[in-house]
């Protein structure tokens, strides 16, 4: 804390010299603070000799004003007098200055602050005023009204600092006299004070404990409990205690309780800590021995006990092995009629799960296999329509030819009853009905194929842009035989741009999702399928009517091999794969579900991938 607080009433209106002023204030601060750590001799010769150097620098500058101003000669010579009289004052205390004579000391602090305050709030002040070119009959006015008040603070101000070194002094001796251990801190600047007590346990020279230097003598176990409580009372500003080892100049780690307290200032500002450490060796020692016999007694006590209790054992022994080896009997039962079930569970749920990826695989080659024939039928038929169209253009042109000769023809006669025998008419839009017909249902199997060996595409691992839309056109068409007899599909989709993903991936969650919605539906429901953009990130929803999630199952949903479905109806690792895929795209899935009402499933996927190197961002499940 510093001895001589600068403010504002200390300036006199003159930027450059106030400067000065508030400079040569700190230095004196400096100087009072080394005296009171005990600095050597030679810091405080530097701080000395930079006092008289800056003295003097500040004593040219007032000179070099008033010679500049002119006509102020008598003030130039009186404030000339007074300067050369300070400097050979102060290099004399300088030569006899010495950290261990306090009065001394004290006497030096006494007159550096005492000459400054009557320098600044008296010469100083009345310079700058004959500077600003105020009449004399405007400067004893203003003496009398400004002067006598600052000079009642000056007053003030010399006995509050006399009086704060009086109480510093007080407490140092007070101190050293106490056989407690006794240290101050600084905020932020560690401890800057140990008192006699504490240099006698430690035998360090005193410059390498202040600040963290006393901390090299703590125990290696003990550093890290000293410096969270420390740490801890520093934010909060409030009192503290721990006990902690610490080495003693005679080698050994000796136990300490310190208890620590704020100091505060006048304004309410932290200070820093003042704390007391107390030697609390033998009293530990004297725990440790009190504990040795307490255990000494409860062991004691426990091989008696131990002993009634065998002699009362013995008589109920038969019985209680009998009862325990029958309850371990049957717990061992139970426990293997559980592990069975869970192994058979576990069993049908892998064939389930194999079996799904082998109709994968075989789908995906039935796709491939079916889609050539497809081909070659649909190229066939549409060369049968189109030579159809054209033999019954013939026939048409015929007709029209027919129609020009002869009615009573004996050539056209056999042709007329063939034609009405055949019913060529109804023949004509019959073969166009059932050539329609067939066409579009080739179209509809050929997209049914398309769709399957997009979906199957289990080999195309690259990351691409596609089509989110078209993915879940594709999905939909796959699951239709699945849906379309138990909801309305109604799709509500937004405008999305194209996103970067693994395309295949993507649709095996949609489908797990859209298969789930449809088993969740018990009669006639809605599915709702909805996208949209949410600034750099896209999303997909599938809302079901369906009986929902109960509250115990929804954290659970997305675990492996966990499922509310019969076995046979659900391996337990849809929802569970459809989560990792979204991990992987750095995504996110989240359900909400109401039971009796239905669930929502929604997917958010960044539109671009982030580069390598970002790692996983994925999405938990935020169930609602």
């Amino acid at each position: 804390m510093a001895l001589f607080e600068w403010n504002n009433s200390y300036r006199i209106g003159i930027a450059e010299l106030d400067d000065q002023h508030h400079t040569l204030v700190q230095t004196i601060n400096a100087l009072a603070q080394a005296l009171a750590h005990g600095e050597p001799l030679a810091t405080l010769g530097c701080l000395f000799s930079d006092l008289v150097d800056y003295t003097r620098y500040h004593f040219k500058a007032e000179e070099a004003l008033m010679t500049a101003a002119g006509g102020m000669p008598r003030h130039y010579r009186q404030h000339k007098a007074q300067h050369e009289d300070f400097i050979q004052t102060v290099a004399n205390l300088g030569d006899t200055l010495d950290a261990t004579n306090t009065q001394v000391a004290e006497a030096t602090l006494d007159y550096l602050i005492h000459w400054l305050l009557h320098h600044i709030m008296g010469e100083d002040r009345a310079m700058a005023r004959l500077l600003a070119g105020i009449p004399a009959s405007v400067q004893e006015r203003a003496v009398k009204d400004l002067g006598e008040p600052a000079l009642g603070r000056q007053v003030a101000e010399k006995n509050l600092l006399a009086a704060l070194r009086e109480s510093e002094r007080r407490f140092r001796t007070l101190a050293d006299e106490v056989p407690v251990m006794i240290w101050m801190s600084e905020e932020n600047q560690g401890r800057t004070f140990f008192n006699k007590t504490w240099q006698e346990f430690s035998a360090r020279p005193i410059d390498e404990e202040r600040g963290d230097g006393w901390r090299v003598g703590l125990h290696p176990e003990d550093i890290g409990t000293v410096g969270q409580s420390h740490e801890a009372a520093s934010r909060s500003r409030d009192c503290y205690s721990v006990e902690y080892r610490l080495q003693h100049h005679d080698g050994t780690h000796r136990w300490l309780h310190e208890s620590g307290v704020p100091r505060l200032l006048k304004n309410g500002e932290f200070a820093g800590h003042v704390g007391v450490c107390v030697d609390i060796t033998e009293s530990k020692a004297a725990e440790q021995v009190l504990r040795r016999s307490r255990d000494d007694l409860d062991t004691l006590v426990m091989a008696r006990t131990v002993e009634l209790r065998q002699a009362n054992q013995q008589l109920s022994q038969e019985v209680e092995e009998r009862r325990l080896a029958q309850a371990a009997l049957l717990h061992t039962r139970e426990e293997q009629r559980t592990l069975i079930g869970k192994l058979e569970q576990a069993h049908n749920q892998l064939l389930q799960s194999e079996k799904m990826a082998s109709i994968g695989q075989l789908a995906a080659g039935v796709a491939h296999e079916i889609n050539n024939p497809i081909g070659y039928v649909y190229s066939n038929i549409e060369a049968l329509r189109e030579y159809i169209e054209d033999a019954f253009a013939i026939l048409a042109a015929y007709e029209e030819a027919e129609a020009s000769m002869a009615e009573h023809s004996r050539a056209f006669a056999k042709v007329d009853a063939l034609k009405d025998g055949l019913a060529l008419k109804g023949l004509r839009e019959d073969i166009f009905a059932r050539t329609a017909e067939s066409m579009e249902g080739l179209v509809r199997v050929k997209k049914i194929v398309q769709n399957l060996r997009e979906f199957s595409h289990v080999d195309n691992a690259e990351w691409q842009l596609a089509d989110l839309h078209r993915g879940l056109d594709s999905t939909l068409n796959i699951v239709n035989s699945e849906l379309r007899y138990k909801a309305e599909v109604v799709k509500e989709y937004g405008n999305l741009p194209e996103v970067e993903c693994l395309p295949f991936q993507l649709n095996q969650v949609f489908m797990n999702l859209l298969v789930n919605a449809g088993h969740a539906i018990e009669e006639r429901g809605t599915i709702a399928v909805r996208t949209g953009t949410s600034g750099e990130r896209i999303w997909v929803e599938i809302e079901d009517t369906g009986h929902g999630i109960s509250a115990e199952h929804l954290n659970r949903i997305f675990d492996p091999f966990f499922t509310t479905k019969a076995v046979g109806k659900g391996t337990g690792l849809g929802l569970s794969l459809s989560y990792s895929i979204v991990q992987q795209h750095h995504g996110q899935i989240e359900v909400k579900s109401t039971p009796r009402t239905g669930s929502l499933f929604r997917v958010t996927l960044p539109v671009r991938q982030p580069p390598a190197g970002f790692g996983l961002n994925a999405g938990s499940p935020c169930p609602a």
